[in-house]
């Protein structure tokens, strides 16, 4: 018979999946196209979305570490609150340092939230000795994020048509809801004993040193970290712009709310197929094969009026990639700075925003879009060759 402490464990499995329904965030698709309305030009959005990933870029590691020190849960329900608060700043800001503001705030709730909650799910898995099944729920997960965010985008879609408020006011409200079944979450094991025995600023110094020794040692996890979050922000870059291109060809937040619904049907199933694809292909394969899908996607948004069609098989990739990369990234990690490292591999994510997104702002400001989408082809192209040479001294 298991004891209570590991059917309490267990439980954290199915409280994470309630959790992850109760994050719907129905502004996703639309919040462009909003500020857009309110006067904010594409370059001052792409300002923004800037300014969101610088914070996010300083504020990982911190944050990463304060899942690691005080504990996965606490992370998670600041993250929750946060997050409601930045809405209600964007929601009734009239100005751009008021709405910068909201995206500060929206960025560490995002910190907050992103290795802590990959961290708690691995450690209670690992716990109970169940490290095997993690893939498979990852993958779940991401599917739940996936279903969300059709329902979100069809929903969202419907209620743009009449105001844009009530996107934010919806979100604000699931938003504090989600806090309740974190409340309830168990702290699985994870700190060393030694760590015990540390000050929380020691804790912090020690979290930071080894965290740095193992991925400077660990040539494989830098290369996972590198290659998943290049793919993952293509695939962020082209979900955003995308929305106001779509609205400058004709289609109204209806339709591109139909378009987002799409790509998260087959995000969905990138979700729950990523263990089976890597099983079949082996790890090489997995990271030769899929990288280069979404580049020869964005040569179809680029080139051909298949922009839609392309989009959707992006997302699907990027559900593969991110199930399969977090698998790999995961086995490499020491439970004890799980969280800080997850957050190193955010950082680095935020660093490529930072990079991409005013980049391909100005360029279609400036230009057209349809350089925008040859711009970032051509990068993704030159990466993924260097990549190719990488993969064969794994």
């Amino acid at each position: 018979m298991m004891n209570s402490r590991v059917v309490e464990i267990k439980k954290n499995i199915w409280k994470n999946y309630l959790f992850m329904i109760l994050r719907i965030d129905f502004t996703h698709g639309f919040w462009m196209i909003f500020l857009f309305n309110k006067g904010i030009e594409l370059v001052y959005l792409g300002l923004l979305e800037t300014i969101f990933h610088l914070t996010s870029f300083f504020m990982e590691i911190p944050t990463g570490m304060v899942a690691d020190v005080f504990g996965r849960k606490l992370s998670r329900i600041l993250g929750r609150i946060l997050f409601a608060l930045s809405n209600v700043i964007i929601l009734l800001g009239a100005q751009f340092h008021v709405i910068a503001l909201g995206f500060v705030l929206t960025a560490i709730s995002y910190n907050l939230e992103s290795g802590a909650g990959e961290a708690l799910v691995y450690d209670s898995l690992k716990e109970i000795g169940d490290e095997q099944s993690y893939l498979k729920v990852v993958g779940r997960i991401e599917s739940i994020y996936r279903i969300t965010g059709l329902i979100s985008f069809l929903v969202g879609g419907a209620i743009a048509l009449i105001s844009y408020d009530w996107l934010y006011y919806l979100t604000i409200g699931f938003s504090v809801v989600s806090i309740i079944p974190a409340l309830f979450f168990i702290e699985p094991q994870y700190k060393k004993d030694e760590y015990h025995e540390l000050k929380p600023f020691d804790e912090f110094k020690q979290l930071i040193k080894d965290s740095i020794v193992l991925i400077r040692t660990n040539r494989r996890l830098a290369f996972f970290i590198l290659s998943m979050e290049f793919i993952l922000s293509i695939g962020t870059v082209l979900f955003y712009y995308l929305q106001n291109f779509w609205k400058l060809q004709g289609m109204n937040e209806l339709w591109i709310g139909i378009a987002f619904a799409a790509s998260s049907v087959m995000g969905i199933l990138g979700g729950l197929l990523a263990h089976y694809f890597e099983k079949k292909m082996g790890q090489k394969q997995f990271l030769y094969i899929f990288p280069w899908i979404t580049v020869l996607s964005v040569w179809m948004i680029a080139l051909t009026s298949w922009h839609i069609m392309a989009f959707v098989i992006v997302t699907f990739v990027d559900s593969v990639i991110f199930v399969g990369m977090n698998d790999f990234i995961n086995r490499e990690i020491e439970s004890h700075i799980r969280a800080t490292v997850l957050s190193v591999s955010s950082m680095l994510f935020s660093f490529y925003m930072i990079i991409l997104f005013p980049i391909f702002g100005y360029i279609s400001e400036n230009f057209n879009f349809h350089w925008a989408f040859i711009f970032l082809a051509t990068i993704s192209s030159i990466v993924l060759i260097s990549n190719s040479n990488l993969i064969k001294k794994l």
